[in-house]
């Protein structure tokens, strides 16, 4: 608590509602050939309180794996692409 109460606070509700997140990840090979996706969705709050109770609903259903897994390694790459309000453009 000591710890928490001396953070900045977050988003309000409103705030939280009405912004967007987007995420832009650029990879380039040995050779130069370059790829970009540009992934779209709610406020970063909402994302992760969105993209938590799905991957909780997948466990308690009982699909899950032992160990360390990020969400797109144990539900797949376009496991993120499942949430709402989420999109993913391509960009040449």
């Amino acid at each position: 608590q000591w710890v928490s109460d001396r953070l900045p606070p977050g988003p309000t509700a409103e705030e939280r509602e009405c912004n967007e997140t987007t995420i832009v990840a650029i990879a380039e090979n040995d050779r130069g050939q370059r790829a970009e996706a540009r992934l779209h969705g709610p406020e970063a709050y909402r994302f992760t309180s969105i993209a938590a109770t799905a991957i909780a609903r997948r466990v308690l259903a009982g699909d899950w794996a032992r160990g360390f897994h990020t969400p797109g390694r144990a539900y797949g790459p376009d496991f993120v692409l499942g949430l709402p309000d989420v999109t993913r453009v391509d960009v040449d």
